[in-house]
């Protein structure tokens, strides 16, 4: 039975599912705009808060289906797979691969979509990278935008009027905002707009609030606070995301759009609900018609969307309660009804390069690799699987030379089927190489620390030194102030004795003898805390060199330590070539006393204080004194070889320790 060796990556498995997704999410996208449709029929002569939340469902769903799709579709798989074409007599691979490419008589639906399932997986990659590069340029205009409305309450805004301040809290009261909201005049605006969730803020053009009637003015922040209770900021900005992710799906723009149109009937109604004055709140509506260019698009603003004030006005007066199509939308509907039966029937699994093939996962249990690779030393290498099978390949370079599968020889035009094989077994050998250089590099990343604590330490210590001679300098320069206090205090007595020889000036060096006796005592205690704090300096001046001394010798042990390690590493790494050079010998002993044929044979042994098992069969008495005198050197050791318990696989060796 011939075998096959495929090796898909996961990212490949990913680009196609996801290719996949945003195919499907078309004619999901399709249903939902059927759904939002018969949302808007059943529904119009219903509330637009209610037909608001039905078509928010609806985009929550399709969100789901979406991410529902993609996990159906995306299977990461083990990356060593082997795939298993059956041959029969009267069929051979070929013949199955033809036959699962080009199904004759299917009809020429089958082969059309078959030919674009086929292009899509060809070309996933290209689509996904054209879609996230759209989508990559479209968040960042998102960001560029957000970044310009946050600039919107900071440049270019004026506190109003405080009657407008506290007709605003007013408000904000009768419709129940427990939230602190700003009011800005901005000249950065030309229509009343909201922005901000945690913090909102309404901003209204400069000079707008001096200009209207108080009562169309009230209407403006009715409605702006409408959207603020209603948190329309954060819907709204999770709304643009989603238009930026399917920005490809025209159901999905259309559902948004009507998302906003009833959002915006939804704060007409609160607002002329609590304004209780409807041709009040109509005529700010046409007020402000004018001021409809340049609004932000991530901020709800007053007037809404272009086109939809006359609409608005209607239903307002009763004329209308509900969007009623166009002949472009009753069309595209009647396309979309045709586009969802037609792609419905696509394959929803992506389909693999041209071959149809029965995956069977396996999984490398041992690799032992032996060689140079070169002409004169061919590099051996002898695996096995879970299945229980073993390859032996031998290797010049990266060809292969010679291979056997289970002790059979394997034909060289056959060789190429196991190239899954040697290349698990290249991976594996450079994760182990670059895993052996990390460790190196945290070794020498190791010596150099502690060569740099060891520098610490020495710099640690001058600096002990010289806060000891700047503590002797500080004990020097007290004493030289204490002397200096005993001449003050000299002088001032000899003063004392002119003054009294002197009765014309007896007054006055008396006052100022009193003076300097007082400034001599301030010196003399100043002197008193100087020598202290001198004493304190030197104390902490012995108190850092031990410590210094303390971080020496500790940065000594460390080195001494890391040295310790290192020779450990390398005392571990020559036990463990002693123990399989061990085990490869007593293999051979068991092959050489034909207690198995041979070593492909060989499934397990245990060799322990119990005794000597060759494949699950114990061994005479006398065979096991034996292996146990040659192989078993310390009490209590043991050597187990292939499947231990109940998990896992490969060579256990107890030396008793």
């Amino acid at each position: 039975m011939p075998v096959l060796a495929i090796h898909l990556p996961v990212s490949d498995e990913t680009m196609r599912a996801l290719c996949w997704t945003l195919i499907h999410s078309l004619w999901e996208g399709a249903l939902l705009a059927l759904l939002a449709a018969a949302v808007l029929f059943f529904a119009r002569t219903r509330s637009a808060a209610l037909r608001y939340n039905l078509l928010v469902l609806l985009l929550v769903l399709f969100a789901g289906s979406v991410c529902f799709t993609f996990c159906q579709l995306w299977k990461p798989e083990i990356k060593t797979q082997v795939a298993t074409l059956v041959t029969t007599p009267d069929s051979s691979p070929l013949q199955e691969e033809t036959a699962a490419v080009a199904r004759p008589g299917a009809g020429s639906f089958a082969q059309y979509s078959d030919a674009f399932a086929g292009f899509c997986n060809t070309h996933a990659p290209t689509i996904v990278a054209l879609w996230w590069l759209v989508f990559l340029i479209k968040c960042l205009r998102m960001a560029l935008e957000l970044r310009l409305i946050r600039g919107f309450r900071r440049r270019g805004t004026v506190v109003p009027a405080s009657v407008w301040l506290h007709k605003m809290q007013e408000l904000a009261t009768r419709l129940q905002i427990r939230r602190p909201v700003t009011l800005l005049e901005s000249a950065r605006v030309q229509v009343p707009a909201t922005i901000g969730f945690l913090k909102p803020v309404i901003l209204v053009p400069l000079g707008l609030l001096a200009q209207l009637p108080a009562e169309q003015v009230e209407a403006i922040l009715l409605h702006e606070l409408a959207h603020i209770r209603r948190r329309d900021f954060l819907v709204n900005l999770l709304q643009h995301f989603m238009e930026t992710l399917f920005f490809f799906n025209p159901a999905v723009l259309w559902v948004s759009a009507l998302l906003r149109d009833e959002r915006e009937h939804c704060c007409d109604d609160i607002a002329v609900a609590a304004l209780n004055n409807k041709s009040g709140y109509l005529n700010a509506l046409l007020s402000f018609e004018q001021f409809r260019a340049n609004t932000a698009p991530y901020a709800p603003a007053f007037p809404g969307r272009k086109g939809q004030l006359l609409y608005r006005v209607k239903r307002l007066i009763g004329q209308n309660n509900t969007k009623i199509f166009s002949n472009m939308e009753k069309i595209t509907l009647i396309i979309t009804v045709l586009f969802i039966g037609t792609i419905a029937f696509l394959p929803t699994t992506p389909v693999r390069a041209q071959v149809v093939k029965t995956r069977q996962n396996t999984t490398i249990r041992t690799i032992d690799v032996n060689g140079d690779g070169t002409a004169t030393d061919p590099q051996r290498m002898t695996i096995r699987d879970s299945d229980g099978k073993t390859y032996i390949l031998n290797r010049v370079g990266k060809n292969i030379s010679d291979m056997q599968v289970d002790g059979q020889k394997i034909p060289s035009d056959q060789w190429a089927n196991y190239n899954w094989l040697v290349k698990t077994v290249d991976e594996q050998i450079e994760i182990d190489m670059a895993q052996a250089k990390r460790d190196a590099e945290q070794a020498q990343r190791d010596r150099q620390q502690a060569e740099r604590d060891a520098q610490q330490a020495m710099k640690d210590k001058a600096q002990a030194e010289r806060d000891a001679e700047q503590a002797q300098q500080d004990q020097q320069q007290a004493a030289r102030d204490a002397e200096q206090a005993q001449l003050d205090k000299a002088q001032a007595e000899r003063d004392a004795e002119q003054a009294q020889r002197d009765k014309a000036q007896a007054k006055l060096d008396a006052e100022q003898a009193k003076r300097d006796v007082a400034q001599a005592k301030l010196d003399a205690e100043q002197a008193k805390r100087d020598a202290a704090q001198a004493k304190l300096d030197t104390e902490q001046a012995k108190r850092d060199a031990a410590q210094a001394k303390l971080d020496t010798e500790q940065a000594k042990r460390d080195a001494q330590q890391a040295k310790l390690d290192a020779a450990q590493a390398k005392r571990d790494a020559e036990q463990a070539k002693k123990d399989r050079e061990m085990v490869e010998r007593l293999v051979g002993d068991l092959v050489s006393d034909r207690i198995v044929p041979d070593k492909e044979r060989l499934k397990s042994f245990e060799l322990s204080e119990r005794g000597l098992q060759v494949n699950g069969q114990k061994q005479p008495e006398e065979t096991f004194k034996r292996y146990k005198a040659k192989y078993l050197k310390t009490q209590g050791a043991s050597i187990n070889y292939g499947i231990r318990g109940s998990q896992g696989g490969g060579i256990f060796i107890n030396d008793g320790n």
